[in-house]
């Protein structure tokens, strides 16, 4: 696996990984010194680089990402597995059915004992999406040189974040009362709207 790298130029190793030697135009755009190493990982779970000598293991912000969807999207299918079993006419007899005549996702957390049950899973959720953050604050605030989409995309993943936890109220206010169901609903939209501007920061 030994070799040397050329200034822009990659050679692939035996393991799959790619080494790129980063030249003056790759520092103005990553804020890297031009005598740093970076190994970039296929499938961006995480870049491996060297500095100084030492070795250094940068987390990618995909990976708690990844965790987000895979704990939100399973919370709402044990939400209607429980629904299912403990109380099935709920799936058809409902005010959110009522009001608007439609399904959504979320009536498979809305009845008991799913919807407790499901609110504290989506917190183990949000740890993901918070780690995510954190990560990409922490490169904010290392870069050298911080470009103007970069900032966009930090503002855009911010405000994601923020509107998805009201997601938190879908699961504590049950749609009974008309103010209740205009609550929940809303609260409902906000989140995925804030969902999406997480996927547009990246």
């Amino acid at each position: 696996m030994g070799g040397s790298c050329s200034s822009g130029t990659a050679e692939t190793t035996s393991a799959g990984t790619q080494m790129t030697r980063l030249d003056d135009a790759e520092d103005a755009e990553t804020g890297l010194d031009s005598d740093q190493t970076e190994i970039n990982t296929p499938g961006c779970f995480g870049v491996v680089g060297t500095v100084g000598g030492g070795r250094f293991v940068v987390l990618s912000s995909f990976i708690p990402l990844i965790w987000f969807d895979l704990v939100f999207f399973a919370n709402y299918a044990l939400g209607w597995t429980l629904t299912a079993i403990y109380q099935p006419a709920f799936i058809y007899d409902n005010n959110v059915v009522r009001v608007f005549g439609v399904y959504n996702i979320c009536l498979g957390v809305d009845s008991y004992p799913a919807a407790p049950i499901a609110a504290i899973i989506f917190l183990f959720a949000m740890a993901g999406l918070s780690l995510s953050l954190y990560i990409d604050t922490l490169r904010l605030l290392l870069k050298k040189n911080t470009t103007c989409s970069l900032l966009v995309r930090f503002v855009t993943k911010w405000v994601g974040f923020a509107l998805c936890c009201s997601f938190v109220l879908t699961y504590a206010v049950p749609p009974n009362a008309p103010v209740q169901v205009a609550i929940h609903v809303w609260c409902f939209i906000i989140g995925l709207i804030g969902h999406g501007h997480r996927m547009a920061g990246h």
